[in-house]
């Protein structure tokens, strides 16, 4: 199940009580947050804030999906997770870190030992790799 407020990014969702609030958005950060989603999500095979799924009320999933997010806490238990590359692991460290002054920026995840863009002649796929 994925829900809508687990590519949200903690700036943008509301309140949770005992998490920090973080004062307005940084710009370019959220885009980084939802790509860090979809990156796990595409790497490991089901959302980052899964565990909450695991409860069945979904007024308390969705309250728990907040939670997770507002504290930048994702599963890094799962054996899809331990096989990532220390390099991807990194990447998605800092594209799903809650503080968004933290959280990598565009310029930082496409550098070296992240993410190489290679780009073909027209009428072939481009490829993204990660390291």
């Amino acid at each position: 199940m994925i829900l809508q407020v687990e590519y949200a990014p903690p700036e943008l969702n509301p309140p949770v009580e005992g998490a920090s609030i973080f004062p307005g958005a940084v710009i370019g950060k959220s885009d980084i947050w939802s790509s860090g989603v979809v990156i796990y999500l595409l790497l490991v095979g089901h959302n980052p804030f899964h565990l909450a799924s695991k409860l069945k009320d979904m007024q308390k999933v969705e309250q728990e999906v907040l939670r997770l997010v507002a504290r930048g806490s994702f599963d890094k238990t799962c054996p899809a997770w331990t096989a990532l590359s220390k390099d991807v692991k990194e990447l998605l460290r800092a594209a799903l870190t809650a503080r968004p002054e933290h959280r990598a920026s565009s310029r930082d995840v496409l550098v070296p030992n992240h993410v190489q863009l290679i780009f073909s002649t027209p009428g072939q796929k481009r490829l993204v790799a990660f390291h």
